[in-house]
């Protein structure tokens, strides 16, 4: 299940991360995420999306009018910053525009 954004909260070059999604019963530390970026109708931008496990990926942002959806799928490894001693990884998602530089970030927490 994708989780939805609504498109007035995206602005032109500015991404913004739904929350993840993890599926019900899939292995451990599969993930997916939506990225909206607000497109600009005389340029293309580029996105990178970090895992937060050294894993990236990109999307083209074709130019346009409205919000442009990117949609990236992630295995984490069973690795990762246990919380307080306990069996939960902690993952950082950083989403960047390059051509503007506007950031937008989320967490995964996954229990080992």
């Amino acid at each position: 299940m994708w989780v939805p954004v609504r498109i007035d909260e995206v602005w032109l070059g500015v991404p913004v991360v739904a929350p993840p999604v993890v599926p019900e019963g899939s292995e451990f530390g599969a993930a997916r995420y939506v990225v909206f970026v607000g497109q600009d109708p005389r340029r293309s931008f580029t996105l990178t999306f970090e895992y937060g496990d050294g894993a990236s990926d990109s999307c083209y942002i074709p130019p346009g009018v409205g919000a442009y959806e990117c949609r990236f799928s992630h295995l984490f490894p069973e690795r990762g910053t246990p919380i307080a001693g306990h069996n939960w990884r902690v993952y950082q998602q950083v989403a960047r525009v390059i051509e503007t530089g506007r950031v937008g970030s989320s967490l995964t927490i996954h229990k080992c």
